[in-house]
């Protein structure tokens, strides 16, 4: 019954306000939200009324926003300027929300529904602004009761609410206080409860504390007295240690005083003796060193001096290889980590190993990493530049030139490569050459250990260029020589392979191994062919041979062989000095070749 009054009087309201608004159906339908093309619509469809274009627009409104109060209504016709129509609204807003029409009840709650009292009457006073409307309203910004076109007007922004729902407020917000309370009791009573547990932990671990300090104390007293009692007992022993060698001494001392008066008895013979003493010595030195010589453990260019009737000194080292550097030059580098703590670099006469002209010793510890030595030297600033690796590290030897000769090192650049990876070191490193002996050798290139690629960088050590060797029949570089723009290396599997660094995209061109039962182990460009050395592939003969090809991988002839009884004269290293090839063997034997 309830809802077919609101029906009715929402119909009345809407039929009121249609014959008041003939001329003003559009302003009121875009202030009540709809939208232009809504109204136009409406236009099309009722044309020939303007008393019904009203209506359907308040119709639309009220489907659209799915029965909204109104109020919205109210705020409309205040916008539009029809102040005098607005009681129209609010009376049937205030029908439609509460149920009655004059008075508003106030609401008890219970725990299942909600009931009107009908003896408890809110009556309304009236606007002193507007005295034909009532003060239904309640500005909670200003603290003030107002009417409904004073809302719209002065209170347009302000928080508002109907007097009548003032009880149901207060109980509310009554209500939220106490769930407040009730929280915060809860939430008292839950901290009084973790206390009294933090209470209870911490009475558990001091005692726990205590227990555990009494233990430590029991046990570090226990250690002290063992350590007490072993401290006592070295201190006895050193005691006695020190009484049986004094003793010792005083027979020592006895001994010698007995020799001396022997020596005065036997003065005349006391000579001989001393040269057969002596004799022995030399004779034990010499078995030594001969035995260290059949296990190839001497390096005899390691240090040498003329024979002037005493025995040369010999040192143990590790003959890594030589660079020539000069027409009667070559620079020999030998591994004495072992035993001396260094890497030396010995200067002497390819003519005569005998012949030294200086020393210089690179300090370095680590015999755990290889030494790799270039087969050609860097040229730059008219100074041939030997280059070798230790580990991760690229050494640059600079000497000094008197015009003939270079006869000393004026210093040493090492340069940490980046790129090897931690527990990795170089592997091979070689110089760049160059056609022509004024052009700037100024570039090397590396491999390192389980890498898959040739890196290339200048002398200052920036990285200008990167080969990929990652072909599947390569199994691991063992050799580089760089010439202008070509890199070339032997694998595993013994083929030497040649690569352009102008086009990396390329095809490798392979030199096949054309030497039977011999494998290669060094390769050099010589300009115009490639230089290869062979030697043999099991320990049954050993032969090695020099083979050249031309620069497109053809077999041209054998240049040079020579034939070794065992690992102190087989072949090392292959060098070359203006046109001639010089191979460099274990012994510290330099061959030149005959190319």
């Amino acid at each position: 019954m309830a809802q077919e009054e609101v029906g009715r009087n929402r119909r009345t309201v809407f039929r009121e306000l249609s014959k008041e608004l003939p001329k003003k159906w559009k302003p009121l339908g875009r202030e009540l939200g709809l939208t232009e093309g809504e109204l136009d619509a409406i236009e099309m469809d009722h044309s020939y009324s303007a008393t019904e274009k009203c209506s359907q627009v308040l119709i639309a409104w009220n489907r659209k926003f799915y029965r909204p109060p109104l109020e919205e209504v109210a705020k409309a016709l205040h916008l539009i300027d029809r102040l005098d129509l607005v009681p129209l609204a609010t009376g049937t807003d205030a029908t439609e929300s509460g149920g009655e029409t004059y008075t508003r009840g106030e609401h008890q709650n219970n725990e299942n529904s909600a009931t009107l009292n009908a003896d408890k009457v809110v009556h309304y006073q009236a606007c002193r602004d507007h005295p034909q409307m009532k003060l239904d309203r309640f500005c909670d910004t200003c603290n003030v009761p107002t009417c409904v076109v004073c809302a719209f007007d002065v209170h347009r922004s302000h928080e508002l609410f109907s007097i009548s729902d003032i009880p149901a407020r207060i109980k509310s917000e009554a209500q939220m206080i106490t769930a407040h309370l009730d929280q915060a009791v809860l939430q008292y009573k839950d901290a009084e409860r973790g206390y009294e547990e933090k209470k209870k932990l911490q009475k558990k671990c001091r005692d726990h504390a205590l227990g555990c300090i009494e233990e430590w104390a029991a046990d570090f007293e226990k250690q002290f007295r063992e350590r007490k009692r072993e401290l006592i007992d070295i201190v006895r022993l050193k005691h006695e240690s020190d009484k049986r060698e004094e003793r010792r001494v005083d027979e020592l001392m006895n001994d010698v005083s007995r020799i001396k008066n022997d020596m005065e008895s036997f003065r005349g013979g006391y000579s001989d003796w001393l040269e057969i003493k002596d004799m022995r010595k030399r004779t034990s030195q010499i078995s030594l060193e001969i035995e260290n010589m059949k296990e190839g453990k001497i390096d005899l260019l390691c240090e040498r001096v003329p024979n002037n009737g005493e025995f040369c000194k010999l040192r143990q080292s590790t003959f890594i290889g030589g660079v020539m550097t000069g027409k009667n030059q070559i620079i020999c580098i030998y591994d004495e980590r072992l035993h001396q703590g260094n890497i030396a670099l010995v200067s002497c006469d390819n003519n005569d190993s005998m012949k030294v002209h200086w020393r210089y010793n690179i300090v370095n510890n680590n015999i755990g990493i290889p030494v790799k030595l270039s087969s050609m030297n860097a040229f730059s600033d008219g100074l041939q530049l030997p280059i070798l690796a230790i580990g991760d590290t690229v050494c640059i030897i600079k000497p000094t030139y008197d015009g003939s000769l270079y006869d000393s090192v004026d210093s040493v650049k090492y340069l940490s490569i980046r790129e090897v990876l931690k527990d990795s070191w170089i592997t091979n490193v070689t110089a760049r050459t160059m056609q022509g002996r004024n052009n700037q050798y100024d570039r090397f290139a590396i491999i390192a250990h389980n890498s898959l690629v040739i890196r290339i960088y200048d002398l200052s050590g920036n990285p200008l260029n990167v080969v990929n060797v990652s072909s599947a029949r390569i199994s691991g570089v063992t050799c580089l020589a760089y010439h202008q723009d070509t890199i070339s290396y032997i694998t595993h599997e013994g083929d030497a392979t040649l690569i352009s660094t102008a086009d990396m995209s390329s095809q490798c061109q392979f030199l096949h191994n054309t030497v039977s039962g011999m494998k290669p182990i060094k390769i050099i460009h010589t300009g115009s062919y490639w230089l290869i050395l062979y030697i043999s592939a099991t320990d049954d003969e050993g032969k090695w041979k020099l083979v050249e090809y031309s620069t497109t991988g053809k077999f041209k002839k054998v240049c040079h062989e020579g034939s070794y009884e065992g690992n102190h004269d087989m072949p090392l290293n292959l060098t070359r000095w203006d046109g001639r090839y010089f191979v460099v063997l274990e012994d510290q034997t330099i061959i030149m070749a005959l190319c």
